[in-house]
């Protein structure tokens, strides 16, 4: 449950990534990316009509009232995101995890993204920009290049149960990454509008995280340009 925000910030573009993705997508996966990945579910009066997306590693740090279940299952997504998103260049990975450090924390870097377990009920706490009513939650900020700069990441740490604590953390991170939105098209897709406890990306699920971060899709791109790149 997803509301973003637009702010200029200065950055430093990397290095062009010289790999190419030829994988084809399928009309089903390209209709399906073009609903999630332009707008966000809170600005639907003016969704957000281009691309936004990381163009830099994503240092995650985790804070709050975590379980180790909460641990292992982040590092779960991470690895299959990581390899979802590889062929732009870019990887995530956890430099903070309090005092429960897993096997690939790095401390010496600035975290970019936050995940922070909380009681719901002090959500705009750590975020001023939260919508009431919503149990996993998350704001991100982009440039004027429509890269993805920063993000925050909210996660109850009550009134649910592990396994759907388990869904919110892959929901809310995958989102983050630039999908945006939610939809009622498929009840087993991680985007789906509806609650759920999916605990697995579906195929398609897949396919649109491969799209987004496929190197000829690029930060500030119109639906129409990304067809016309993945032609």
């Amino acid at each position: 449950l997803h509301p973003t925000a637009l702010t200029t910030v200065p950055a430093s573009a990397p290095p062009p990534n010289p790999k190419v993705n030829p994988q084809p997508y399928s009309q089903r996966a390209l209709d399906y990316f073009e609903t999630i990945a332009f707008g966000s579910e809170f600005s639907q009066n003016s969704p957000v009509r281009r691309i936004r997306k990381w163009t830099r590693n994503l240092s995650i740090s985790v804070q709050g009232q975590w379980t180790e279940q909460d641990r292992q299952t982040l590092n779960r997504i991470v690895r299959e995101l990581n390899a979802l998103v590889d062929s732009d260049g870019i990887r995530l990975d956890i430099t903070n995890a309090g005092s429960n450090t897993s096997s690939n924390t790095n401390s010496s870097i600035t975290p970019n993204v936050e995940i922070r377990f909380a009681p719901h009920g002090q959500f705009a706490n750590y975020e001023p920009s939260y919508v009431p009513g919503n149990l996993g939650f998350f704001y991100s900020w982009w440039n004027g290049d429509m890269e993805l700069v920063r993000s925050r990441i909210l996660i109850s740490s009550d009134r649910i149960s592990q396994e759907e604590r388990n869904h919110l953390i892959r929901e809310e991170l995958t989102q983050s990454l630039g999908l945006m939105n939610d939809a009622w098209t498929y009840q087993d897709s991680t985007f789906y509008q509806g609650w759920t406890r999916t605990q697995n990306y579906s195929d398609i699920d897949r396919d649109l995280v491969r799209i987004l971060y496929d190197p000829r899709v690029k930060p500030g791109q119109t639906p129409a340009q990304v067809r016309q790149a993945l032609q």
